[in-house]
């Protein structure tokens, strides 16, 4: 919860609109992934035991692939 709060603060310190938390998290997971992290240590790296808990995000791969591909490189 401590982490929650702080991040909300940061958040709102920073002009963001409303972020949730968890998006972060799977952010972070499709930049692993992009990058080519092994899908067992992106696994174990983000606590994943359960197989239905990745499952929502391996089909968006690809369709995530074409769309960072089609953003101006900043």
């Amino acid at each position: 919860e401590l982490v929650l709060n702080q991040f909300r603060k940061l958040t709102a310190r920073a002009g963001l609109a409303e972020v949730r938390f968890h998006a972060l998290r799977v952010t972070f997971v499709y930049r692993l992934m992009e990058t080519g992290v092994p899908e067992k240590q992106v696994k174990a790296l983000m606590g994943y035991k359960d197989p239905e808990s990745w499952r929502h995000l391996k089909p968006s791969i690809a369709q995530l692939r074409a769309v960072i591909k089609g953003l101006p490189r900043l």
